[in-house]
This record gives C-alpha cells, sequence and structure tokens, in this order.
C-alpha cells in the first residue's frame, strides 16, 4: 500500500537528517580545533625573516644546542607526497645561529650507513654531561616500519658517526622524540598501527579526531606505552626541571 511505501522513505529522511547534523558538527568541531575563529593574539615579530637556502625539501624538525648550533632533519617523504621517492633525499643539516651568514652545512653520514633508506622525521639531541660527546637520534621511516638511528656528532669532520638502529613494537608511526640519553627517550606515535601505512586510513583518523595517538618510553632496552588516547600527538619536550613531559597535540584544545 501506500502507507507501507511512506515509511521506508520517511525512515531514509530521518537518517540523512542525522547524518548530516553529525557532519555539520564535526566540521564545526574542526573548526574551532584549528582556531579559525580566533583573532591573532599577539604578532611576534623579532627581527627579519629570511629564507635560508639549501633545504629544499623542508625542515620538519629542529633542535638547537646552547651553543646555537641547530640540527635539522630535511627530505621527509611519506605517500601521498608530490614528489617521487627517488627525488627527496634524506638530510641532517646543521645552521649555526652564531654565525648565520655561514648558512645551512650538510653533515656527512660515516660509511656503513644505508643513506639511500634514510627517511627522516622527528630529531633530538642529547649532549653528555661529562664528555660532551653529542648524540642525535632521528626517526627514520621505512617501508614497513619504523625505527630509530643514533648517531654521533663529529663537529671537526661534520659527519655523524652511526651507532645503531633502534626498533620496537611499539615504534610504528614516530613523529618525534626527546632523548634522555644515547639510547632512551621519549616517542610520540601520531596514529595508530593499523593506520601506519595507509594514506586513507591516517587521513581519516586525523580529520575524524580518533584518539588513537600514544606516547611511549624506550628505556635502551624496550618501549612501553606511557600516554594513551592522543590526537595526533606530534612534538614533545619536558621542563626544566624534568617534573612535566609537554606533548604537542595539533587537533586538541
Amino acid at each position: 500500500s501506500q502507507q507501507n511505501k511512506m515509511v521506508p522513505m520517511y525512515m531514509r529522511w530521518i537518517v540523512v537528517v542525522f547524518l548530516a547534523w553529525g557532519a555539520i558538527q564535526h566540521v564545526v568541531k574542526l573548526w574551532f580545533t584549528l582556531g579559525y575563529h580566533k583573532a591573532v593574539l599577539y604578532n611576534h615579530e623579532p627581527g627579519p625573516c629570511r629564507v635560508v637556502p639549501g633545504v629544499e625539501h623542508g625542515a620538519e624538525d629542529i633542535t638547537v644546542l646552547p651553543n646555537g648550533l641547530a640540527f635539522i632533519s630535511s627530505g621527509l617523504w611519506l605517500p601521498g607526497s608530490p614528489h617521487s621517492r627517488s627525488e627527496v633525499r634524506g638530510r641532517i643539516l646543521t645552521f649555526n645561529f652564531s654565525d648565520p651568514e655561514r648558512g645551512v652545512r650538510e653533515l656527512r653520514f660515516s660509511e656503513e650507513f644505508d643513506r639511500e633508506s634514510f627517511n627522516p622525521h622527528g630529531l633530538s639531541v642529547w649532549t653528555d654531561p661529562l664528555s660532551g660527546r653529542v648524540s642525535v637520534l632521528v626517526i627514520s621511516h621505512q617501508r614497513r616500519k619504523d625505527q630509530v638511528e643514533v648517531f654521533t656528532y663529529e663537529p671537526g669532520s661534520e659527519t655523524l658517526e652511526h651507532q645503531e638502529t633502534i626498533t620496537d613494537e611499539l615504534i610504528y608511526s614516530g613523529n618525534d622524540l626527546l632523548a634522555l640519553g644515547p639510547d632512551s627517550f621519549y616517542l610520540t606515535n601520531d596514529v595508530s598501527h593499523g593506520a601506519r601505512g595507509s594514506t586513507l586510513a591516517r587521513k581519516l583518523e586525523t580529520y575524524l579526531l580518533l584518539p588513537f595517538g600514544n606516547v611511549v618510553f624506550y628505556n635502551g632496552t624496550q618501549a612501553r606505552p606511557v600516554a594513551e588516547g592522543l590526537v595526533s600527538p606530534n612534538g614533545v619536550n619536558m621542563s626544566p626541571d624534568r617534573r612535566y613531559l609537554y606533548v604537542g597535540a595539533g587537533f586538541t584544545e
């Protein structure tokens, strides 16, 4: 009958209205989360700004030593990037804020290191308080896994001497890390293990604001989670008194 035909149509309209309402709510939430509704509270202008030549494929992460020497990870490639993998070369650069006219310097790797597969993301630098030796820890994305490469910086030859490669089942979508020693660190995984290798899954987790990211601590032997349920955790750092760990989650108020 006509009445029986109207019921399914009525139910379909209810479903459409609820889905549309849910989509609108999510877009509004995303808008506010990204801060588009905020006016600029403080326009910080420390001085003239200029482009530093020699960083063709971006500076994904920068860590600065107390003496003004900055370490820069450059050449990150992820699926969906506008360039092919063969066009992008992973590099570690330095820039000395005490001598800015010198520009960036590309560090060499020790001969045994596989530089062809090096795909750097976050990096952190740790200085031994007794010897002064500088360790540089870098997240490197591989085809099927993530790993942390550990180097010793040799300033005289501007070389990174490869010390070891750290892998763990809890290091799978590394974004940033904070070195606490030559082989211990905190690390952020920005998406879930299942979304690590899928561009579509990564985007869905990010834009749906799904809290599947986490922070892990690697103690030199194995990793363990220390914070769960985060939305796209990114940068990680520690307060000067070492009491608090700070984690930047770009899609969280």
